[in-house]
């Protein structure tokens, strides 16, 4: 994998005409086995997003045995905000995959991958386009606050909802697993059509089951695949980190440049999370189900909750919070500045003094 290192094609200027009404693309100025990618602006994409993305496109063929024959086009936007400026897609969405290319921003993304993939074997109905855009991605599902049959004969966006054909496709992943999954994509004729005759069941037969079953979260599939932070002792582990563009597993946009690692922690405290960088932050990891919703303040999960919304605590500067109540599970940890120059960085988590954490049995 090669991060090229021309010119980009589009200026400023020339994003601006295309925001008024043109529709050029920027130039394809990164490879990797299965992408080629453009960005609408002059910063530039690191080896770690290129090796995600490409990691994401060879575990979705596995999962979907299929093969990417013809790399994929990828236009990425870098303004979630200003996305619809771009004119790549309709007004109402924030990415599109359309004739073997994807639009997206840094949100959509991987969304949009999920549907180039399965477009290499299969043409399925917007409802089981979109249930497995959302079910083989990098976030969790939900329950949404339509029911699946409801949303069957749905087109996209904004009539379908995505929630329920996400979270109902990945209950069947889950329940009767990636082999009929796979013959359902294939399947012609109706959603409905398409579901009764791959899993001899009705429509109305499995959502009963869906609802009894189903728990108010899955995990996400396809998450925090970077580096472990490595452990130098006990309660506590430290790495110093090159933040070079080039470098696997460094990430990078039009404004920032920086590294993930993934924490493990196995006995809940307190821990101290300290970094030589302009920023850090710590989210879970999002690969475990809920059964039930977790607010922001549940005190059974400290102060970095596996939230239904997703939770982000900032652990530098005014803003921060270094010394974090954390209970056992897989975190996410950033380390970033602006710009794009290298830079060296050192990343530590060290159990902390502090209150005995308190869970609802030992407070009763």
């Amino acid at each position: 994998m090669t991060v090229q290192t021309k010119p980009p094609p589009i200026t400023c200027a020339a994003v601006v005409a295309c925001v008024l009404g043109c529709n050029d693309l920027p130039e394809l100025r990164y490879e990797t086995e299965h992408l080629r990618i453009g960005t609408a602006s002059d910063g530039l994409l690191c080896q770690g997003n290129l090796d995600h993305y490409e990691r994401l496109i060879t575990t979705l063929e596995q999962q979907l045995g299929t093969s990417v024959r013809t790399p994929i086009h990828v236009y990425l936007w870098d303004e979630s905000r200003f996305f619809p400026d771009s004119g790549w897609c309709d007004d109402s969405l924030i990415g599109c995959y359309r004739q073997g290319a994807v639009y997206a921003d840094f949100i959509s993304i991987e969304h949009e991958l999920v549907h180039a993939v399965v477009d290499t074997f299969a043409t399925p109905t917007p409802f089981w386009s979109e249930g497995a855009a959302m079910a083989l991605g990098s976030s969790r599902t939900f329950f949404g606050e339509t029911s699946p049959v409801d949303n069957l004969d749905l087109h996209a966006s904004p009539q379908l909802d995505y929630r329920p054909a996400g979270h109902f496709s990945r209950w069947l992943l889950e329940t009767h697993g990636l082999e009929l999954y796979r013959e359902l994509l294939r399947a012609r004729g109706s959603s409905r059509e398409a579901f009764e005759r791959t899993y001899d069941m009705t429509m109305e037969e499995a959502q009963e089951l869906y609802f009894a079953e189903a728990p108010h979260a899955y995990g996400a599939l396809n998450t925090c695949d970077h580096p472990d932070l490595p452990q130098t002792g006990d309660l506590q582990w430290s790495e110093t980190i090159e933040i070079d563009c080039a470098a696997p597993n460094v990430w990078g946009t039009s404004q920032v440049i920086g590294a993930l690692r993934v924490l493990t922690v196995t006995e809940r405290g307190f821990y101290e999370l300290t970094t030589t960088e302009q920023e850090g932050a710590i989210i879970p990891c999002f690969d475990e189900d809920l059964e039930h919703p977790v607010l922001v303040g549940d005190p059974n999960y400290g102060d970095v909750p596996p939230a239904s919304g997703g939770f982000l605590q900032v652990f530098t500067g005014d803003r921060g919070k270094s010394v974090l109540e954390l209970v056992p599970g897989r975190y996410e940890l950033s380390i970033a500045h602006e710009g794009h120059e290298t830079r060296t960085a050192a990343l530590t988590v060290r159990a902390a003094t502090g209150p005995i954490p308190q869970t609802p049995e030992s407070a009763g």
